[in-house]
Formats: C-alpha cells, sequence, structure tokens
C-alpha cells in the first residue's frame, strides 16, 4: 500500500471529525505513523467479541475491508465522549465512556482467586435480576418469609370453611408455604418455630382487629428480631412470586395424576 492509499483513508476519516481507529487485526507501521501524525489513534487485535460489544454500544458499522473505504459514511462511524486507559490491579484497561447508544456502566469485579471472582459474579448478576424483575413486574410483595405466613395463615382459615376432604390438602398446601421460612430462619441460625409462631399471632390479631399496618412485619435475620420488613426495604418482586407458586403448584399437581408406578424389581 502505497502513501495516497494511506491518505486517503484519513482524509475520509477526518471528514467526519474520527480520532480513534478500532481493529481485530494488526496496524501496519506506516499507516500507524501517518494516523499519529493526523491525530488519530488506533487500537489492534481487539477480541471479536469486544469488537461487536464496542459496535454496538458506539453505534460504529463494522468495515470488513478498508478497500471498501469509500463507502464509509456519518452513519457507519461511532460516537464516545472520551476514550482513555486506567490501571487497575497493575493491567491497563481501556475505558469508554459516553457512549451513544449505551447509559449502563461496566464494573469491575477483583478478588483473590477465580473460585472468588465467579461466586461474586454470580451474586452480582442475579442482584441486578432480581432489581430488573422488580421495574418490569411494577409490584412488590414483602420478602423475608413474610409473605409465605401471611399466605399462609389466610389459607388456614379459608380450610376452615370447607366440610369435605379438600380441607385436609388446604390444610397441607397451607403448612407447605411455611418450608420458605423455615429453611430462611434455620440458615440464619434463628429459632424457626418460635418465630414462625409469633409471626402468625400477629397476623391473627390484624385479620381479627382489621389493622393491616401489621401485615408487613417480618424478621431481620441478623438479630432476629421482629420488625416491620416493607420499612426496611426487604421486598421482592411480585411477579418471580406468582411464577415460583405456579411452577411449585404445576409439579405437585403432575405428581398427583400418576396414577401407576411401573419398578424395576431387580
Amino acid at each position: 500500500m502505497n502513501n495516497n492509499f494511506f491518505l486517503n483513508i484519513i482524509e475520509k476519516l477526518l471528514i467526519y471529525n474520527s480520532n480513534f481507529v478500532i481493529t481485530n487485526k494488526n496496524v501496519d507501521n506506516n499507516l500507524g505513523n501517518f494516523l499519529k501524525k493526523f491525530g488519530i489513534i488506533s487500537l489492534k487485535r481487539v477480541s471479536d467479541e469486544d469488537f461487536k460489544k464496542i459496535c454496538i454500544v458506539t453505534g460504529c458499522k463494522l468495515k470488513v475491508n478498508l478497500n471498501i473505504i469509500d463507502d464509509i459514511s456519518k452513519y457507519c462511524v461511532g460516537k464516545s465522549e472520551e476514550i482513555f486507559e486506567q490501571s487497575i490491579n497493575t493491567k491497563i484497561i481501556l475505558t469508554i465512556r459516553g457512549c451513544r447508544f449505551c447509559r449502563g456502566n461496566t464494573i469491575v469485579i477483583r478478588g483473590p482467586s477465580n473460585y472468588m471472582l465467579d461466586e461474586l459474579s454470580r451474586g452480582l448478576w442475579d442482584s441486578i435480576s432480581i432489581i430488573k424483575k422488580s421495574f418490569e413486574g411494577d409490584k412488590f410483595v414483602i420478602g423475608g418469609g413474610s409473605l409465605e405466613i401471611f399466605l399462609s395463615v389466610l389459607i388456614e382459615k379459608f380450610a376452615c370453611l370447607l366440610k369435605s376432604k379438600e380441607q385436609i390438602a388446604t390444610l397441607e398446601f397451607s403448612n407447605s408455604l411455611l418450608e420458605i421460612p423455615k429453611i430462611l430462619f434455620r440458615n440464619s441460625c434463628l429459632n424457626e418455630i418460635d418465630l414462625i409462631n409469633k409471626i402468625r399471632t400477629i397476623y391473627n390479631s390484624c385479620l381479627l382487629t382489621k389493622n393491616f399496618d401489621l401485615k408487613d412485619i417480618g424478621v431481620d435475620l441478623k438479630t432476629g428480631l421482629i420488625q416491620n420488613n416493607f420499612y426496611k426495604g426487604i421486598i421482592e418482586p411480585r411477579m418471580s412470586k406468582v411464577k415460583s407458586y405456579q411452577i411449585a403448584t404445576e409439579v405437585v399437581i403432575s405428581l398427583l395424576r400418576i396414577d401407576d408406578v411401573i419398578s424395576n424389581k431387580s
């Protein structure tokens, strides 16, 4: 390639105020020197995965061959406010800020081992997914096992109104809801039986006196004290709760429909 070809490329880039070039291949030394003279920075040997992400957030389009440089337009050029390098834990990281089509941020996780990084990444992803689901559903329920205990009390009262064998199945469904708060309290080294009985007593008095300010009562898993979980911000997305109850109920119904079991005696 001659200098005229390089000058043609640089002239086309300068028309649209381009000052940063990214490629997943190598950059010729002559081309690199020409770019530096005109104030254009080049980044070479970028992985295909990172290249696609940069194209998405900045709005640029991938050019397979520089020989078709003539079809470059302002719609092919990406945009960002600033691009700079920073050192994080002895590693140089290229940071792109103020991208055209990206309002998010990149979270850099540091840890002593790959196992710890995987656990942190998984926990962070779960937290972001919960927040995302919460905003999608636009409705919340009280977390920390409070909802399950309150539903158990309501279903138990409903079961008392039944006068057939359905009452037994309804009571069992009511008791099965208590397994979730039991596991939460047990994992927090708390007395699950004592706490569940206290909260059930509060909910029963709430229904009798119609004082629905007590319906948000729950347990602080760190201290084991009774508190208002809504004021403490312990909430869960309503959508995920409904889906989990539906899936669990469908699984139980499928098991109950099994009327024949074939076993291998050998």
